[in-house]
């Protein structure tokens, strides 16, 4: 086993009596290193009992081959979670498998063999069943709720989100808004507690503040401020990409000002292990607590 250290809360709220939580992981593994030490850490996790654990994208390196025995294994890795765990695709896992180092494979190929390996509804990742929706056509893309919280992953990854592949490109991102907007719609009629949106992809909030977001994200960033700025509820955005664990308000308002409700997560990822924890609590107007959490095996100490 290996431990982990308490990095941060946001504050400090009350628990609900029927407190749960969720939590999340990104961008791993990708080196020996971390595949040895991986299932301790997911073992830790599932120690907690979470409600279910998020993969928000990239199971190994960008230099790292695409072959299906290396999908194969990550899917035995994640099988060996006591919990239900949700996987997104990462640019690392499908749309750069064209490199020459990654096997120069067809991208979309690599996605559909990643859809028939990690998201056949017979064969639920982890150890139980989330009762969750699927996309027809776009499998990765779900939407479930628990306690006035609704949840919706989007798949939208890295490297510019395969946009130089236009067709394939535009097809996935106009299911993925549509996707997102009626989760956003359904939070919004069902009064929700919050609205928590995962996806693999950086979109780049400074550039977007500074008006030169790249084309690939504009629209998807787009629709993200028109959800937060008419919801009431806590919109919360996670994503993992930049490998730099962080909590903040990046979301501005046309005129300059942050919008108070939106909050965007990013995981950890290589070369830094960890989860971050979501924690339900008793605030209305702030829902769920957030804990980042540090770990590395007890040996290197």
């Amino acid at each position: 086993m290996g431990r982990a250290l308490f990095l941060a809360v946001v504050t400090c709220w009350t628990l609900t009596a029927n407190a749960w939580h969720f939590d999340l992981i990104g961008d791993t593994p990708y080196s020996d290193f971390e595949r040895t030490h991986l299932p301790s850490m997911l073992a830790e996790i599932s120690a907690d009992d979470p409600a279910f654990v998020v993969h928000v994208g990239d199971i190994k390196a960008g230099s790292a081959r695409c072959d299906t025995s290396l999908f194969e294994d990550r899917r035995s890795l994640f099988d060996t979670l006591n919990r239900p765990l949700i996987y997104l695709p990462g640019d690392n896992d499908w749309t750069d498998c064209r490199r020459k180092n990654n096997g120069a494979y067809d991208p979309v190929e690599r996605l559909e063999v990643l859809r028939h390996i990690f998201f056949d509804a017979s064969r639920p990742l982890g150890g139980q069943t989330l009762n969750a929706e699927s996309q027809q056509g776009f499998p990765e893309n779900r939407r479930w709720q628990k306690d006035g919280i609704v949840f919706v992953t989007v798949h939208l990854v890295g490297s510019y989100d395969n946009f130089d592949s236009r067709r394939e490109h535009r097809k996935r991102s106009n299911a993925g808004r549509t996707w997102l907007n009626a989760a956003a719609t359904l939070a919004n009629d069902r009064q929700a507690r919050a609205l928590v949106i995962f996806a693999h992809g950086d979109p780049h909030f400074k550039a977007y503040a500074a008006g030169k977001a790249n084309k690939a994200y504009l629209p998807f960033l787009n629709l993200l401020r028109a959800i937060a700025g008419r919801a009431s509820h806590q919109v919360i955005f996670v994503h993992g990409d930049s490998h730099n664990q962080m909590i903040d308000q990046p979301l501005l308002r046309a005129d300059g000002t942050p919008i108070d409700n939106f909050t965007r997560v990013q995981s950890f990822g290589y070369p830094f292990m960890g989860w971050v924890r979501f924690s339900v609590t008793d605030d209305p107007a702030h829902p769920l607590q957030i804990e980042p959490r540090v770990w590395a095996p007890d040996d290197d100490f």
